[in-house]
């Protein structure tokens, strides 16, 4: 097994590029070791005897304030947006039904919606690698959106390839107009937010992605390694990390269960739900870095005849 010590550059990145001096290739990494032993070895740390425990109601709610998230998310990019945030040019290949955007002879040109888009480290590349795909990304932060529309101009990307706005996804409805979207993209943004939002948030996007469009999702999966470095509680699998920002861990299960909850009207159909396993390497201490996402892709099913409540409406 090639470990993240043979690859070029960040050991502490999820994927990392390689190649030679001429030309620079992106490899993709997903299974460097079994999510089972990585479970057995972290289960009570994470979620049995050895868990921290989970803060009381009110603690709960005072760090969980939507409008005081918000205003941190602004504070943190307006003091790093113009910093260096690591390109995820892997997501081509995490999704390669991106990568094949614009080839249907019926529709030249693909349509993303991102939510969460920060600078641009999800959106930019895809653009700059798929030249049929045409992206409208929001994000909470002001100073983030205009960190993106920099980097946008920068690399030749004018609005007919992208549109960037404000929109806090939890308390705003999004600017996509519903069935307009072949592609959605959650890229480490669900679980930044609580999990009561979760569904109602999820179902805004899948209700403005076409029938067929694909729901592309990528965040931390249950028993990755930050995980075990939480040491402030809220709920299950739900934590604030070091920065201050709450973060959720995916297990497969949960996803699917939240999108099988999203109600007749946004049928989703899973096409792929899996944990990726990437180790990394500290080359300065030799220890490995056991990290884990949950990558999964879900397809908008033609729209039902049944009526009937969404949970996420209740």
């Amino acid at each position: 097994m090639e470990t993240a010590a043979a690859r070029e550059q960040n050991p502490g990145a999820e994927e990392t590029a390689a190649g030679d001096a001429s030309a620079r290739r992106v490899e993709y990494f997903d299974a460097d070791f079994a999510w089972e032993d990585v479970a057995a070895a972290r289960r009570e740390k994470c979620i049995g005897d050895e868990a921290p425990p989970v803060l009381d109601e009110q603690d709960v709610a005072l760090r969980t304030d939507e409008e005081k998230l918000a205003e941190s998310w602004e504070s943190f990019y307006a003091a790093h947006a113009n910093k260096f945030f690591k390109s995820r040019s892997y997501l081509a290949k995490a999704f390669p039904a991106l990568a094949k955007a614009g080839s249907d002879e019926d529709r030249p040109t693909a349509t993303l919606g991102e939510l969460g888009c920060g600078t641009g480290a999800a959106v930019l590349p895809l653009l700059k690698e798929i030249p049929q795909l045409v992206a409208q990304t929001v994000d909470v932060s002001p100073s983030a959106i205009e960190a993106l529309q920099r980097g946008a101009a920068a690399a030749g990307l004018g609005p007919d390839r992208l549109t960037a706005g404000v929109c806090d996804i939890v308390r705003d409805p999004l600017p996509m107009a519903p069935g307009s979207l072949d592609f959605g993209l959650l890229v480490f943004t669900l679980s930044a937010i609580s999990p009561t939002h979760h569904c109602r948030v999820l179902r805004a996007l899948a209700t403005a992605l076409r029938p067929g469009g694909l729901m592309c999702f990528r965040d931390y999966g249950l028993f990755d390694m930050v995980q075990t470095r939480c040491k402030t509680r809220l709920g299950e699998n739900w934590y604030i990390k070091q920065d201050g920002v709450q973060c959720y861990f995916f297990s497969v299960e949960y996803l699917e269960a939240l999108f099988a909850s999203l109600g007749p009207e946004v049928s989703m159909h899973r096409v792929e739900c899996k944990y990726v396993t990437v180790r990394n390497v500290n080359r300065k201490t030799g220890q490995n870095i056991d990290r884990v996402f949950l990558n999964a892709v879900f397809q908008r099913a033609a729209p039902s005849d049944v009526s009937s409540p969404s949970p996420c409406d209740k």
